[in-house]
């Protein structure tokens, strides 16, 4: 009775810990890269891609050029990809230092200090994507595409694009059909 008891207190207690408020779309607040705090869903787009990213991930940066050129391609869908610095881990000057030198395009860098987007997401690792519609939906979550088969581990070629997949099908107003994929990069801080 007594291992009964000690084992209900545990679970218990797991449970109120793990019993974490996700917050409400219409509430989450972002840094934009001057430092102004921004409603996210008064981000533009019909379709948004955030990818969390972090200046010391060795796969934040091998994908930044990628996104470059894919943001040129969503161009023409009404899609936009943008760019979240979750947490405080990473101090500005180093953030900013990254962004330079990838050459990211500051008006689509955001900083996510109180974790409100990573929570809704429910993401935990980086270069981890989500798409996201206008009524905060998440359509797709997970890899850019399947180059990345474990840190420090690669294809020679890329065979699944997940993320210009995802943007293509929503845009030809279809479902997306790999709508979760296992994102391989670093654990976000």
């Amino acid at each position: 009775m007594r291992y009964l008891k000690l084992g209900l207190i545990l679970f218990v207690l797991v449970s109120a810990s793990c019993d974490k408020k996700i917050p409400d779309y219409s509430q989450i607040k972002l840094d934009d890269f001057s430092g102004k705090e921004v409603a996210f869903s008064s981000l533009e787009g019909q379709w948004i891609a955030v990818v969390f990213i972090s200046p010391e991930c060795p796969l934040s940066e091998n994908y930044t050029l990628t996104l470059k050129n894919l943001q040129k391609e969503f161009n023409a869908f009404d899609a936009e990809i943008y760019y979240i610095f979750p947490g405080t881990f990473y101090h500005r000057p180093q953030i900013e230092q990254f962004v330079k030198l990838y050459k990211l395009p500051t008006q689509s860098i955001y900083y996510d200090p109180d974790y409100r987007l990573r929570d809704y997401c429910a993401a935990t690792i980086t270069p981890e994507v989500f798409v996201i519609d206008q009524l905060g939906v998440i359509h797709y979550r997970g890899a850019i595409d399947n180059w990345a088969i474990t840190l420090g581990k690669q294809r020679q070629v890329i065979s699944e694009h997940y993320l210009m997949d995802a943007i293509s099908e929503l845009r030809d107003n279809k479902k997306v059909t790999v709508a979760k994929t296992r994102a391989v990069g670093c654990i976000i801080e």
